[in-house]
């Protein structure tokens, strides 16, 4: 990965597959690291907002990233979800 981090999340989707958030000691990352499997590279995306133990799951073209934690207090859940379309490699944010 382009950053050493834990309490990551990953999913695949088609010749790809995707390593984001995640952090190391209270260090927290938004960073997706995005493996293609055809062209054997790296290429490196960003979600909205920093954060670890994110939920992550695909659906028809999309990779959802949702929620998650920016710190260990209350205040520090997230609604943000993190959306990329492999079909045109374009991401949108909801919550």
């Amino acid at each position: 990965l382009s950053v050493a981090r834990g309490v990551l999340s990953a999913t695949s989707i088609g010749i790809y597959a995707l390593f984001a958030g995640g952090g190391f000691d209270s260090v927290w990352s938004n960073r997706v690291d995005i493996w293609n499997s055809q062209l054997q590279q790296w290429t490196q995306a960003s979600l909205s907002v920093e954060r670890y133990l994110l939920a992550t799951t695909t659906v028809g073209n999309f990779v959802l990233f949702g929620g998650g934690l920016r710190d260990f207090s209350p205040q520090g859940a997230q609604s943000a979800v993190d959306i990329w379309n492999s079909a045109n490699n374009t991401w949108t944010t909801a919550s």
